[in-house]
């Protein structure tokens, strides 16, 4: 097998691994949001309700309670943010295969194995990526530019997206935790 069709073959199979591995992805998104919501609806509940709190766990215990639950919060929207990103990776892959795809076999009127190598056998890369940047906006094309330039051994973009994951599940520990320094906040305020 030459060695393009290994590193591809490989390629696709590590790509494969980590959607398996990243597909939990979602459902963290699911829990991190009722938890992020629940935050919010105890800020806007005790900030309703701020004097009867004080009386009955203190001004300290109050204060330190709605800053965690605050602070629950901005957790909440950053494991978002790594949650769209992975999402977008995938489905931005998946579209980009298919969409090779069909052109490929559309030029070829035949079935084609890599649709990509075909792409770069059969076009003028370097004009089909002008015109593509030339569409986006200054600053997407210095970054798409930048992620282009880089070699594939420095951060190859299923090691980003794995990575991500990993955060995303660290910061929905960190989320779970402080729900629980808040309850403990006010029990012992109580």
């Amino acid at each position: 097998m030459p060695d393009n069709k290994l590193q591809n073959l490989e390629k696709r199979y590590l790509s494969a691994i980590i959607d398996a591995t990243t597909s939990p992805s979602p459902e963290l998104d699911k829990f991190s949001t009722w938890l992020t919501g629940g935050a919010a609806a105890s800020i806007a509940l005790s900030i309703s309700s701020l004097d009867s709190l004080i009386s009955n766990i203190g001004q300290g215990y109050t204060k330190g309670f709605i800053v965690i639950l605050a602070f629950s919060i901005l957790l909440g929207l950053m494991q978002k943010i790594l949650a769209i990103q992975i999402s977008a990776l995938k489905t931005v892959d998946k579209a980009a295969e298919e969409a090779q795809s069909k052109i490929a076999e559309l030029h070829s009127e035949e079935k084609i194995r890599d649709a990509s190598q075909y792409l770069q056998e059969n076009t003028d890369t370097v004009k089909v990526a002008a015109h593509y940047l030339s569409s986006l906006p200054k600053p997407f094309r210095y970054e798409i530019i930048k992620s282009w330039n880089q070699s594939t051994e420095s951060k190859p973009k299923q090691d980003r997206q794995l990575t991500r994951f990993t955060n995303q599940i660290q910061i929905l520990g960190l989320q779970i935790l402080t729900i629980f320094v808040a309850i403990g906040l006010v029990v012992q305020g109580i």
